[in-house]
């Protein structure tokens, strides 16, 4: 799929990373989620320092794949940011003092006779990214990240990059471009680098990608669908993965069926209850009681009209 000395190159560069940032576009689709959340899952079980981002909120539709809510709309973790609706005409000074506790107190001193600042207005955030290599899923360019290139844009244009991407164009961003129209989703790509990679997929990650490969290609039925596409599979499988998206909004999922031995409308641990023939109830007694004769109508003792022919009447 892609060529084994760019694999080599990307997989030297990762084995010596010690931390890593994944970023997606903003609004990315299911493919992009699961694809950046089977390399969170995968790199962060791996012993790396991982953060994910993408510059807007995730997709309803999304919210059940594993490690979703890991995905954040910045990456930034080395400093605080602390904002609050102020006019700077109104500042007087700016200090800090550290109490005898070691507790650190910020001192915004307004001018006389103005307000201080409403404690309501006030948010807190991160910035100042930093990471030893970054993964691009699903963008031609920096700028197409949206908001956390806004925020990243020093760090991010001086970064070691990697590029997953479902075109064939190359990319200006990196020499180490993983760029395929040939494939049948970005998470086979991820699948497939992750095992050219020697890196195991958790069971999560595996089923994330599992499950988006299965989707991308109407349940293996696409055209692009190759030799490849099932050497992916049979190791996202082999590695804990299960086909499916579970009806529960949890943190397992069944796959496409429910457990064997799991009767429906009964939980895993539910068994239908027995009795011994002593503790079944007596038989109802039929209504009427002992004794009761039943008589058949008289009218059924009849014998039944017959229409002859030539008659226009019945005869009984």
């Amino acid at each position: 799929m892609f060529d084994q000395n760019l694999v080599s190159k990307t997989k030297e560069e990762l084995t010596a990373a010690k931390s890593v940032a994944i970023l997606l576009p903003p609004d990315p689709s299911t493919d992009l989620v699961a694809a950046g959340l089977g390399l969170y899952l995968s790199l962060s079980d791996a012993g790396k320092q991982v953060q994910i981002g993408s510059g807007s909120q995730i997709r309803v539709e999304n919210a059940d794949l594993f490690g979703v809510d890991k995905i954040k709309n910045s990456i930034g973790n080395q400093n605080l940011v602390i904002s609050f609706d102020f006019k700077e005409e109104n500042l007087k000074k700016v200090d800090y003092d550290v109490d005898e506790n070691g507790k650190f107190m910020l001192l915004i001193q307004p001018q006389p006779g103005c307000s201080a600042p409403d404690t309501s207005t006030i948010n807190y955030s991160y910035s100042g990214a930093s990471a030893d290599l970054v993964f691009i899923l699903g963008v031609n360019s920096l700028e197409e990240l949206g908001k956390i290139y806004a925020d990243e844009k020093s760090f991010l244009d001086g970064a070691k990059i990697v590029s997953l991407n479902l075109t064939a164009k190359g990319s200006n961003m990196t020499t180490m471009a993983f760029h395929n129209n040939a494939a049948s989703s970005n998470a086979e790509m991820v699948g497939y680098l992750l095992k050219a990679w020697d890196i195991n997929p958790t069971a999560d990650a595996a089923s994330n990608l599992l499950t988006t490969i299965s989707t991308s290609t109407n349940q293996f039925n696409s055209p692009k669908v190759t030799a490849d596409t099932f050497e992916v599979i049979a190791f996202l499988m082999r590695h804990g993965g299960n086909l499916g998206r579970s009806p529960f909004a949890g943190s397992s999922r069944f796959g496409a069926f429910p457990p064997s031995g799991l009767r429906p409308f009964m939980g895993p641990d539910m068994t239908p209850p027995t009795f011994d023939d002593d503790e079944l109830p007596p038989p109802t007694p039929f209504p009427g009681g002992p004794g009761r004769v039943n008589r058949v109508p008289a009218d059924w003792n009849k014998r039944p009209k017959v229409m002859r022919s030539g008659q226009s009447n019945f005869q009984s």
